[in-house]
């Protein structure tokens, strides 16, 4: 199981992968870190990343960039307005009011319009592709990045985008708790246990400019608060720069640079370069080579100019940080460090006013281009059961205020459901009374200044009417769960009336219990009561959000306590209800006999209800339909390559064939004769101007491979030819000098092959004489073969020979020599035997011939001491 980590940026993108040793950066075809987020259209081709860089500047009205500012939103949307000005592309409004980017695309050059969403898809299938091709295997599960001021519309339609692409999105991660999470896990051995170290993490990205605030914990990060402002990053830096250059060159050369789509793309080309320039040497130059008009133009810049011009925009990163700061209820005091990440904060400018207004030194430590997206790999690898990370928890949160509008028949009332900054995931629950009939909820972004600008209204959930169980009563009792996701997406959970039943329960048989029904009935209320499940879960046997999403630790963060109160409040209320009951009870047994006891109980009744999202996401079938259309788009862009690849060779061979061949030192012309080289020659050059024809543009892939194998099969057999003529002495000496070394081997008296017996020497002298009389027959003929003329015997039949001498002579002659025989058993215990027979005889030999000596009066040796001893005779 693999999974990877997609940094989607505005201009840029980066893919990194979980592996056994940690997380890698994939590169791309071409060797990048980073891939371009481009989409260019050319004819009934597309190019996706570095293949559409060039488009560009040359193809600028069908190639789409910066789709990231046009996901998910309407088109009447004033961020959606802000972006025509930028875009040299189309954008059209759609049928449904949504967003739409129109651009040629097909053989005859037909307009097509794309949404952003399947833009999106085209550029994660390139991503998707870099990652499979770095990881050896098809990457499926993802987690991407988001920034923190998506709205609950741009979240469902980047989930859809990678539907679309076929991915299994596993998160959708904020980019700032990203960017804590590969802050916080390497550094566990130096983070605290209980005081959180406070870290102000600040991104300043490409096109908006994001700041958090931050507890990290040895097990845990917390996110206290997110502060961003979606118009603020590098291109507002990179506009600065334009508008001066644009007013100079209008003054100096008279040219309108505004005017020409051409020349604005490459003068904000070079005012990005020349911003990165600046941001390491005081003072740089700008040049552009015909830029319109076949004029040249050449400026020149300071920091300090540039410094002074950008003032307005740095101040703006510092309201970002006293928001982030507000809203965590904390001074610059508490901060203990700062963390820049993001490609734009390498600017002097902008770490200069941070360190001023943090009042200490800003840290680089984290990689400003790559930290998120390693992040996020992370992330992935922690929720797959196929790694094993270090149990690390993000509690992140969402940004935006939501509440909840309740309508049924002619009643209405809203309620805010959840606070800003309130913890991800989370799952709250609403107990409302209402009468018999369909209740309609909105979930919707609060009117306030913390509210995200556009459509506020986020989806409508409407719930069946409740089915009347009793006559009398007019009104009933609804619970609903709602819940916000891991990603930020509110869901409606779960929906539910509550009818008080009465039942007859056997003594004996104790209590009765259902899944479905509670004995604590529940007391009406004509207000909404709004209770925080991970609170209320251990009263009401409902298991909490944590398990539904598969992470660790408390769903809904801190307790709310007005609403852990109310909680109890209510459970103090049944419990109470429930003593009254087994009183009352206690008396019925008293007065009858009856074993039977009466109880009411409490009922919950599933309702269906029906979700409708206030901006025309996609449905379901939309996106198959457009999984489908991509699928179609990926099988032709993959027919169109192999077609230009069969072309490309073709017309390769065609060329490389047509010079080996030419008669002014062509290297095959001595191998054909004149006539068979110049009607060949004469077939080159007429499928060189077929290739050029408007027939070959139209021609199918198998056109051209079909020319190609006909024209090689002619080709190739002179190639062969001059192959031959080289390579054929070299065959011929190898086949004497394997049979030379045999022969001389079946005849060496050396010890090596004494055991080479006669018969086999003589079969191996016979294999080596059958060869050297095949070869000497061929000879005569090969020598009077001519470079022009085709060899009767080729070099391959040659080595055959060779390797046949081998395989038959070698088992022969390196055969090993045989063990020698080894005693058996019952022999070797004989010669055992008579060795100690012989001994005992010899021992018993030597004493007889000492006594003996002895008796003579002779003097012996004692062998054992080496003394010599004499007897001298006794005389009488």
């Amino acid at each position: 199981m693999s999974c990877a980590g997609f940094d989607f940026g505005n201009t840029n993108c980066l893919v990194a992968i979980a592996r056994r040793g940690g997380i890698d950066v994939c590169t791309n075809e071409v060797s990048n870190r980073t891939t371009p987020c481009l989409v260019a259209f050319s004819g009934e081709s597309r190019s996706i990343g570095e293949s559409a860089v060039s488009s560009v500047v040359q193809n600028f009205k069908n190639t789409v960039t910066e789709v990231k500012r046009l996901l998910g939103r309407a088109y009447d949307d004033p961020e959606v307005q802000r972006q025509l000005k930028r875009s040299f592309f189309e954008i059209v409004k759609e049928d449904d009011g949504r967003t739409g980017i129109r651009v040629q695309y097909g053989a005859n050059g037909e307009k097509k319009v794309f949404s952003p969403e399947a833009i999106v898809a085209m550029i994660l299938t390139n991503l998707g592709d870099t990652a499979s091709a770095e990881y050896g295997s098809t990457v499926k599960d993802c987690v991407i990045s988001i920034p923190a001021y998506f709205t609950d519309a741009q979240r469902r339609a980047m989930r859809d985008a990678a539907k679309i692409a076929g991915f299994n999105v596993l998160r959708l991660f904020h980019e700032h708790a990203a960017a804590a999470l590969s802050y916080g896990l390497y550094r566990t051995a130096e983070l605290p246990d209980n005081d959180p170290y406070k870290v102000a993490i600040v991104d300043v990205g490409n096109s908006a400019t994001t700041v958090s605030i931050v507890g990290f914990l040895k097990t845990k990060l917390s996110v206290y608060s997110v502060a961003f402002d979606s118009n603020l990053g590098g291109r507002d830096f990179d506009e600065v720069l334009f508008d001066h250059f644009a007013s100079e060159f209008g003054k100096k050369y008279k040219l309108d640079i505004r005017s020409n789509p051409r020349a604005t793309i490459r003068l904000r080309v070079a005012c990005e370069k020349l911003k990165k320039v600046l941001s390491a040497n005081p003072e740089a130059p700008l040049n552009v080579e015909c830029i319109m008009n076949d004029v040249d133009v050449s400026g020149y810049l300071k920091r300090s100019e540039f410094e002074q011009m950008s003032e307005d925009l740095i101040k703006r990163i510092c309201l970002t940080c006293q928001r982030a700061l507000e809203g965590a209820n904390m001074s610059v005091q508490d901060v203990q460090s700062v963390e820049v990440v993001g490609g734009s904060s390498r600017m002097p400018a902008i770490q200069n006013a941070l360190e001023q207004f943090f009042g200490r030194n800003v840290m680089k430590t984290l990689n400003a281009e790559e930290t998120v997206g390693r992040g996020c790999a992370l992330q992935g690898a922690i929720i797959s059961p196929a790694f094993r990370v270090r149990p690390y928890a993000v509690e992140d949160v969402m940004p935006y205020p939501i509440s909840i509008h309740k309508r049924c028949r002619d009643s209405e009332e809203c309620i805010q459901l959840f606070t800003r900054f309130n913890p991800i995931p989370s799952l709250k629950q609403l107990t409302f009374t209402v009468p018999y009939a369909p209740v309609e909820l909105t979930g919707y972004y609060e009117d306030s200044q913390h509210a995200p600008v556009g459509e506020s209204a986020i989806a409508k959930f409407v719930l069946e009417a409740p089915k009347k169980k009793d006559e009398e009563k007019d009104t009933t009792r609804v619970r609903v769960r709602v819940k916000l996701t891991a990603d930020g997406i509110l869901a409606l959970h779960s929906a539910y009336s509550l009818e008080e039943v009465e039942e007859q329960i056997q003594k004996s048989e104790g209590k009765h219990t259902d899944s479905n029904e509670t004995e604590n009935p529940e007391q009406n209320n004509e207000k909404m009561d709004i209770s925080d499940q991970a609170n209320a879960n251990s009263a009401k046997g409902v298991s909490n959000l944590q398990s539904e999403q598969g992470v660790d630790g408390n769903a809904n963060g801190e307790e709310n306590p007005s609403e852990k109160q109310q909680v109890d409040h209510s459970v103090a209320m049944s419990d109470s209800n429930n003593a009254a009951n087994e009183q009352e009870n206690k008396t019925t047994e008293k007065g009858k006999p009856d074993p039977q006891t009466k109880k009411m109980k409490t009922k919950q009744i599933d309702l269906k209800y029906d979700e409708t999202l206030c901006f025309s996401g996609f449905s379901d079938n939309q996106v198959e339909t457009a999984r489908s259309a991509e699928l179609e788009m990926r099988a032709r862009d993959r027919y169109l390559r192999d077609r230009s690849d069969a072309l490309n060779s073709l017309e390769s061979y065609v060329y490389d064939m047509r010079n080996n061949l030419s008669e002014y030192g062509g290297p095959l012309k001595d191998f054909v004769l004149k006539e068979h080289r110049e009607r060949l020659l004469e077939e080159l050059d007429n499928i060189e101007n077929w290739i050029y024809s408007d027939e070959a543009s139209s021609a199918s892939k198998s056109i051209f491979t079909e020319k190609l194998a006909s024209i090689k099969s002619r080709g190739d057999v002179i190639v062969q030819r001059k192959f031959e003529w080289e390579t054929r002495p070299e065959a011929i000496a190898e086949l004497q000098k394997v049979c030379e070394t045999y022969r001389s081997l079946a005849s060496s008296t050396s010890a090596e092959f004494e055991h080479i017996t006669e018969e086999e020497r003589k079969k191996v002298s016979d294999k080596v004489q059958e060869t050297e009389n095949w070869l000497a027959q061929q000879l005569p003929i090969l020598e009077k073969l001519q470079k022009h003329e085709d060899c009767p015997v080729t070099v391959a039949q040659i080595r055959q020979k060779s390797k046949g001498v081998e395989q038959f002579c070698h088992p022969i002659m390196y055969r090993p020599k045989p063990a020698p025989p080894k005693k058996n058993k019952e022999q070797a215990s004989s010669g055992s035997g008579d060795t100690q027979k012989d001994s005992s005889e010899k021992m018993q030999t030597e004493t007889e011939a000492n006594e003996q000596g002895l008796e003579n009066g002779k003097g012996t040796e004692n062998k054992d001491s080496g003394d010599t001893m004499e007897t001298e005779p006794t005389h009488s």
